[in-house]
């Protein structure tokens, strides 16, 4: 046949050729069709199917523009991208063929399509913000990461929701389908409220009611109230066990009631309520008397308290707070080993907040030559210049030291000067009566 010849080898091997002659087709070319797609970066295109063939020449071949899922047929480009002859229409694509064939090319471009990324509760499917919406083009990657996913949502009932799984998420553009859903689920937090008081044997110091609750939505936390146990009062709420961190004021109502406003980042959170003895003012007053009593000497005083609740844990200060001319502005007393010293002038008090139940004992180291009259509240023992007594009530303590009568003894600093001026002038009434004396036996008197 023409295109089949079968050769049988011969020992001459110049006649072991098979030779094809052609003639020149004078009647037929080749013909092609291509089809192109858009590829993703917009400028470029793709052959997506092609078609090769002949056909007589001056004959006319046209193609229809099928269907391509998710490219549309782009009627404008085919007619740039074709050469002179080809007739473009809106759906069909037609030529003649010539001597020198035919290329017939048909472009594409991609769809459009919407997509939609919702964030919804696991389990509920309900929403929990509102949906990102776009369009991308066909087979494009649209990813969202962490401007568009948020690692917690809230809602406008307080709930905290935690994003479940990785925040980038990648979504390839189809022609339906094109749905994101980004799954939340509510976020359980457990608040603890513990009654803490800073003196390790204290008991029966307090509680707070209740002692946690697990909540979901900062809605319906309802808070804790601190109920100080007999002898302690409240003294505030705080972030750490050493309560050395208070908690926001604006978090505490008049009835002492912590109630956060935002749920903390750990799923688990710790308030401490610190409840402190409940402090006994005792009044500590100080007269000066006498005609050589020194008003602006500075008297000083020693102040111990004593409890077993304060053995482990010694009392570092207690608040003060000074009365009278020229007064110290200390808020303070400091303790070392459960002991302070104070000064006092004549005129000047102290109120002490002694720990209630809390003993003391009160001495007075005064100078020598004075008189010291103690007056102490009832229950309270005096003892020379020394008061013992227990903080269970309001009380006063008063220490007058008077100077009166005799001439010190011993010349002070500040009576030398009075003492010589009294001295010079008897001397010089006592010379001028003699010489006086003397004048009179002169003159026969």
């Amino acid at each position: 046949d023409g295109y089949y010849k079968r050769l049988v080898l011969s020992a001459d091997e110049n006649q072991n050729v098979i030779t094809f002659y052609y003639t020149k087709d004078e009647t037929h070319a080749i013909y092609v069709v291509k089809y192109m797609v858009e590829a993703l970066d917009g400028t470029t295109y793709s052959e997506y199917y092609s078609e090769e063939g002949y056909g007589n020449i001056g004959a006319v071949i046209d193609r229809e523009a099928f269907n391509i899922s998710g490219f549309t047929y782009n009627r404008q480009l085919t007619e740039e991208k074709n050469g002179s002859g080809i007739t473009v229409g809106p759906d069909k694509v037609s030529g003649t063929v010539t001597e020198d064939g035919l290329e017939l090319i048909l472009y594409y471009s991609r769809k459009d399509y919407p997509y939609t990324v919702n964030y919804l509760e696991y389990g509920t499917e309900k929403s929990l913000q509102e949906s990102l919406t776009g369009t991308a083009k066909y087979g494009a990657a649209v990813t969202v990461g962490e401007e568009q996913v948020l690692q917690t949502i809230r809602t406008g009932d307080g709930t905290d929701y935690q994003l479940i799984g990785e925040r980038e998420r990648t979504l390839t553009i189809g022609e339906t389908g094109n749905l994101l859903n980004i799954y939340y689920a509510a976020r359980s937090v457990t608040l603890n409220y513990v009654a803490v008081c800073r003196y390790a044997d204290a008991k029966d110091y307090g509680s707070v009611s209740p002692a946690a609750e697990t909540v979901t939505s900062i809605n319906s936390a309802a808070g804790s109230v601190p109920a100080p146990g007999d002898g302690y009062v409240f003294a505030g709420w705080y972030t750490d066990p050493a309560c050395t961190q208070p908690v926001n004021p604006a978090l505490v109502d008049d009835d002492n009631r912590l109630k956060i406003t935002a749920l903390p980042t750990e799923n688990t959170a710790f308030y401490y309520a610190l409840f402190e003895p409940r402090y006994m003012p005792l009044t500590l007053e100080k007269t000066v008397s006498g005609t050589y009593g020194d008003r602006n000497e500075a008297f000083t005083f020693t102040i111990t308290l004593k409890n077993a609740k304060y053995e482990t844990e010694p009392i570092h200060t207690i608040p003060v707070e000074y009365a009278g001319p020229d007064a110290p502005e200390d808020e303070k007393l400091k303790f070392t080993d459960n002991k302070a010293t104070l000064e006092l002038k004549h005129g000047q008090s102290v109120i002490l907040s002694v720990p209630n139940g809390c003993e003391y004992t009160v001495e007075e180291a005064s100078p020598a030559g004075y008189e010291t009259q103690v007056t102490a509240p009832d229950g309270a023992s005096v003892d020379g210049k020394t008061v013992t007594g227990t903080a269970d009530s309001a009380g006063t303590i008063t220490y007058t030291n008077t100077k009166d009568g005799n001439v010190p003894t011993g010349i002070r600093t500040e009576t030398l000067p009075y003492l010589l001026t009294a001295g010079f002038a008897l001397a010089g009434g006592g010379l001028l009566l003699i010489r006086r004396f003397r004048k009179k036996e002169a003159d026969g008197g």
